[in-house]
């Protein structure tokens, strides 16, 4: 992959959601790969002391990363916390081989874009239960979990 597919990819990930829009991340690209670090200069210590929400934010950049190179051609295969003595290199992303996109992979790609904040005070509505019922339904293909939080 050249460094200008490299940008597009990144330019994607970059626009994942994050803790106070802190976008607490730094990227390396090789050939065949792309680091993802956490940028200490970024951090939040009084909001976000154990960097949790931040490393969180980091994690959704790392899948937009994934899902940018899906929609371009490329599988990709994510290492989390490869190197030991490098606690702020969060993940690589590294290519495994082409990949044919689907309609679902260039659909992701395409909400990347369409993607922002709405900082409006949320509606004072119940969300739907079966709304909530798709949400774990779809969490639970990947392996985590959608909990319904109601006063």
């Amino acid at each position: 992959m050249d460094e200008r597919d490299w940008v597009q990819v990144v330019a994607a990930a970059t626009r994942a959601p994050s803790i106070h829009n802190t976008q607490p991340w730094r990227f390396t690209a090789s050939a065949d790969q792309v680091a993802v670090h956490f940028d200490p200069e970024r951090a939040l210590p009084v909001l976000d002391p154990t960097r949790r929400q931040q490393v969180i934010s980091c994690g959704i950049a790392v899948e937009f990363a994934v899902v940018a190179l899906a929609s371009r051609g490329s599988g990709a295969e994510v290492d989390l916390l490869p190197d030991a003595d490098d606690p702020d290199l969060l993940a690589t992303v590294r290519i495994t081989g082409a990949h044919d996109p689907s309609a679902d992979d260039r659909a992701l790609a395409e909400a990347i874009e369409r993607r922002h904040t709405v900082r409006a005070p949320f509606q004072p509505r119940a969300v739907p239960g079966e709304l909530v019922d798709s949400l774990q339904v779809e969490a639970g293909a990947f392996g985590t979990w959608c909990k319904a939080i109601d006063r």
